[in-house]
C-alpha cells in the first residue's frame, strides 16, 4: 500500500492508503521530493474551477523509477531504466483542441491540459496521480527527464518551477525587435518583482542570459539569500512608497527604466507599480497571477504613449527541460539553498501553511523520509 496526503476539500487534508499499481503504458515513481507551489496554497484555501476533489496535490516532482510497463508510452529525451532519477513535466495537452493542432510545440497553450497533482481525482484507479504521496503513477503521454548523476532529487524537484522561469525570461527576449540594439542578452536590463521561489529562479535565469538583474522584494531574508545566487542588485521595497520606487528604478537605468520587468509576486499592487517601471518600448511580463486575485486599473494612454508591451507567461513545456537541467547542473549556483524547509508526508498541511506564510524560501515534502 502507498500512503498519500489527500485534499478532500479546501482546507481539509487527510492521510490515506492506496494500492500500488502499474497501469498499462505507465511508469511508477518512488517520489523523492515534491515542492509546494503557490497554486497549491491557493488550492488548499479555496475551491478553484477545474480542480477535482478529492485529489492528491503536488506537481513539482522528482523521483526514482521503480517500475516500467512493457508497453510504456511515457515520453522522454533519454532512454529510461529502473533506478533512474527523473524530474516530471506534470502537464499533458488534450491534443484535440485548436491550440494543440495549430501549435503542437506549445503545450502550455492547451486550455484542457491535464495536470498531475491538480486535475485528477483519486476516487478511482490509478489513484496515485499527485506528488504528495510515497509513489506516483506517470501515465502514458506525460514526460520524464533523466537527472544528471550528480544531481540530488531535491534539486531535481526544482525543474518544473525552473521551466516556468525559463519560459518567463524567454518572453522578455524581443521587446522592440526587429530594431537594432534591442532584445535580451549582455548589456540589457531586467527587473524582477518578487524574490519568492519563482522570482528567485527567474532572476537566476535572467542572469544566465547575460542581462543585468535587479530583484525587488519585501522580505530581507530572501534578498540576502539572492546574493548567494549572484544577484547583487536587490531592493527591499517594504518601506518604499510606490512613486518613490518608480522614480528610484527609473534613475537606476539612465533615468528611463529597464528594458524589461517580470512580475512574480502574485500581488495586485505589484502590477500597478510594475507596469510603470520599464523604459519606453520595453516589456512587462505578467507571471505571478496564475490564480485570479482580482483586477487593477490601467490607463490606456500610458501604454500608448510609452509604446509598452505587456505579455503573459504561463507554465513551461517539455522542450524547456533541456535548458532547465543545463542551468540546474551549474555547480557555481547553490540551488540546494533555495529549499529551506523540508516536511514529512504526514505534515503536508504544515508544509502548505509554511509556504503560504512565506517562511524561508522553498518548502518541500519528502514523502519517503
Amino acid at each position: 500500500m502507498v500512503r498519500a496526503a489527500v485534499l478532500e476539500s479546501p482546507g481539509i487534508i487527510v492521510m490515506k492508503e492506496f494500492e500500488k499499481t502499474l497501469p498499462r503504458g505507465s511508469i511508477l515513481l518512488k517520489v523523492g521530493c515534491a515542492g509546494i507551489c503557490g497554486t497549491d496554497t491557493h488550492t488548499y484555501n479555496k475551491n478553484i474551477p477545474g480542480k477535482q476533489y478529492p485529489h492528491i496535490m503536488g506537481h513539482e516532482i522528482s523521483g526514482t523509477i521503480e517500475a516500467i510497463s512493457l508497453d510504456c508510452k511515457v515520453n522522454s529525451y533519454d532512454k529510461l531504466s529502473v533506478g533512474d532519477n527523473v524530474a516530471v513535466t506534470p502537464g499533458v495537452p488534450c491534443k484535440k483542441c485548436y491550440y494543440c493542432k495549430t501549435f503542437p510545440h506549445m503545450e502550455n497553450y492547451c486550455p484542457d491540459r491535464s495536470t498531475l497533482g491538480s486535475t485528477f481525482s483519486c476516487k478511482e484507479p490509478p489513484y496515485l496521480l499527485g506528488g504528495f504521496a510515497e509513489h506516483i503513477i506517470i501515465p502514458a503521454g506525460f514526460w520524464l527527464h533523466k537527472l544528471p548523476e550528480n544531481m540530488s532529487l531535491e534539486v531535481g524537484s526544482l525543474a518544473e518551477p525552473l521551466a516556468v522561469a525559463v519560459r518567463a525570461v524567454g518572453r522578455t527576449a524581443a521587446p522592440g525587435i526587429p530594431y537594432a540594439q534591442m532584445g535580451l542578452g549582455p548589456g540589457t536590463s531586467i527587473v524582477v518583482q518578487g524574490a519568492g521561489p519563482i522570482g528567485m529562479l527567474v532572476a537566476i535565469c535572467a542572469k544566465f542570459s547575460g542581462a543585468s538583474v535587479t530583484l525587488l522584494d519585501k522580505i530581507s531574508y530572501r534578498l540576502e539569500l539572492a546574493k548567494a545566487f549572484g544577484i547583487k542588485n536587490v531592493i527591499d521595497v517594504s518601506k518604499i512608497e510606490a512613486d518613490t520606487l518608480i522614480e528610484t528604478i527609473k534613475e537606476m537605468f539612465n533615468g528611463i527604466g529597464p528594458d524589461a520587468v517580470i512580475e512574480a509576486t502574485g500581488e495586485l499592487d505589484a502590477v500597478s507599480v510594475g507596469i510603470k517601471l520599464p523604459r519606453r518600448g520595453g516589456r512587462y511580463v505578467e507571471l505571478g497571477h496564475f490564480v485570479d486575485e482580482g483586477n487593477i486599473q490601467i490607463k490606456p494612454n500610458y501604454l500608448c504613449r510609452n509604446d509598452l508591451e505587456i505579455v503573459g507567461s504561463v507554465l513551461g513545456s517539455p522542450q524547456d527541460y533541456r535548458r532547465v537541467l543545463y542551468i540546474l547542473s551549474d555547480r557555481s549556483i547553490p540551488f540546494e539553498k533555495i529549499i529551506t524547509h523540508r516536511f514529512k508526508l504526514e505534515d503536508a498541511e504544515a508544509a502548505i501553511l509554511n509556504a503560504k506564510a512565506r517562511n524561508g524560501l522553498k518548502s518541500v515534502i519528502i514523502p519517503n523520509m
